[in-house]
């Protein structure tokens, strides 16, 4: 129940730039015309590359951190899942109700971008996860392979607000709340 609700979702935004070719081929059906690719979607093998329709955007998700900065490891649940990770794959964009025309779209295929914790439709695509997410919810994207405060770019009508931060770290990186500082009451 829960894959056929999946794989209708991802196959409702998701269509292929081959045209003319049949999005799923069940497993060990054998036609003279098909060519493998050996990409395989949530399990199904699939011809062609996925791209997606309207306002998606495929993004592949960085891998969990299971250690921190400071060294220490991560288990289980306290693995941070972040919810970032690089476009692969953009459709054209979101058309106007009124005039036809299409919206650019503010991602390209090869930058980062962060999107929203709850955000998009996690895929499984060949071996990888994947996130199927809406233009919208992209907050910011960035170019190289890491998230800096220079090569970050706010998408849309978002605003980049610097926090001050009132802890302290200690030497390996762990915070010290305030409460636990000398003199504080």
């Amino acid at each position: 129940m829960v894959m056929t609700k999946l794989l209708s979702i991802a196959t409702a935004a998701i269509s292929l730039s081959v045209p003319g070719c049949h999005a799923f081929v069940a497993p060990g059906s054998v036609r003279a015309t098909d060519i493998r690719l050996g990409v395989k979607l949530e399990g199904w093998e699939i011809e062609g590359a996925l791209k997606p329709t309207n306002n998606f955007v495929l993004v592949k998700v960085v891998d969990i951190e299971d250690e921190t900065e400071g060294g220490i490891l991560l288990t289980g649940s306290a693995k941070i899942k972040k919810s970032e990770g690089t476009v692969i794959s953009v459709g054209p964009g979101k058309t106007h109700q009124e005039s036809g025309l299409l919206f650019p779209m503010p991602v390209v295929e090869g930058e980062g971008v962060v999107y929203g914790k709850y955000d998009g439709t996690e895929l499984d695509y060949d071996g990888s996860k994947h996130t199927l997410i809406r233009d919208d919810d992209v907050l910011v994207k960035y170019s190289g392979d890491k998230l800096t405060l220079e090569s970050a770019d706010v998408v849309s009508d978002n605003v980049l607000v610097k926090v001050d931060a009132s802890e302290e770290e200690t030497s390996s990186g762990l915070v010290i709340a305030a409460t636990a500082k000398k003199g504080s009451k």
